[in-house]
């Protein structure tokens, strides 16, 4: 349905971190094969993608820090947007400074 002049927004990667052989992905090879299609196909259909990285996950450790927990995903992303000429929209790190303000209570809510 997608046409010439529309918007394709992928955010992809949330649960590719994880070791299930029908889930995990390697942020710097097939990573970025998955999201090469997403691209690909928008553009081949005269439509723009935009990537966006996975939101932050809101996990603070007993410090009350906020731990990393999607490694180079975002940074994956981020470097292929560049490589594509494609927007990038840094999810992650916008969501991951707005949890450390808040701080774990406070962004619970």
């Amino acid at each position: 349905m997608i046409k010439p002049g529309d918007y394709l927004f992928v955010q992809f990667g949330h649960n590719d971190i994880k070791e299930d052989a029908e889930r995990h992905t390697s942020p710097w090879s097939t990573y970025h094969q998955y999201l090469r299609q997403y691209v690909d196909g928008a553009r081949a259909k005269g439509a723009h993608p935009v990537l966006i990285s996975s939101l932050c996950r809101r996990h603070f450790d007993i410090d009350g820090l906020l731990i990393n927990t999607h490694g180079d995903y975002p940074r994956s992303m981020e470097a292929l947007a560049l490589q594509e000429n494609v927007p990038f929209i840094d999810l992650c790190g916008r969501s991951a400074v707005a949890f450390k303000e808040m701080g774990d209570a406070k962004s619970r809510e």
